[in-house]
């Protein structure tokens, strides 16, 4: 599976409005199940708070990457979150975040993990990359954005 695989525009959520990184945590998976990504709202939730209890998933410059292993994953997908306004995460940069990349992946597909969070803390990094995903109005132009910038 290659990290291109993994994007799906039913995955990608714009304009999200939360408070905090848990309520928006609780969004995302409620919008995966929705969505038929995860089957379980609450065990997704669950693993995503268990790793996130572990160390802040947050990096610099208004990116996070929360990400948990669990058998309530129907479709391995990364889901992006474009939020309306950041929010406190404990970055070490103190940037609020405003994008939220969720890794979904079932245990079967867990080889892929450390490559996708490598993967998009490299490309989301860049200033330009930020400038356009945050331009997008919609799923689709958000995709648009994921393909240009993720390799293969």
């Amino acid at each position: 599976m290659t990290i291109k695989e993994l994007l799906n525009p039913k995955s990608i959520f714009i304009d999200i409005d939360v408070n905090d990184h848990n309520h928006a945590l609780e969004i995302i998976a409620e919008k995966l199940c929705e969505s038929k990504f995860i089957e379980d709202k609450e065990r997704f939730l669950n693993a995503l708070n268990y790793r996130e209890n572990l160390m802040s998933t947050a990096l610099n410059d208004g990116i996070a990457i929360p990400h948990g292993i669990s058998s309530t994953v129907i479709k391995p997908t990364i889901s992006l979150a474009i939020l309306k306004n950041g929010i406190d995460w404990d970055a070490e940069d103190n940037v609020k975040v405003d994008l939220i990349f969720t890794i979904v992946l079932s245990k079967e597909d867990r080889e892929i993990q450390l490559d996708s969070i490598q993967v998009i803390a490299d490309y989301s990094l860049d200033d330009q990359f930020h400038v356009e995903i945050m331009s997008a109005k919609t799923q689709e132009q958000a995709y648009e954005v994921l393909l240009k910038y993720f390799p293969l």
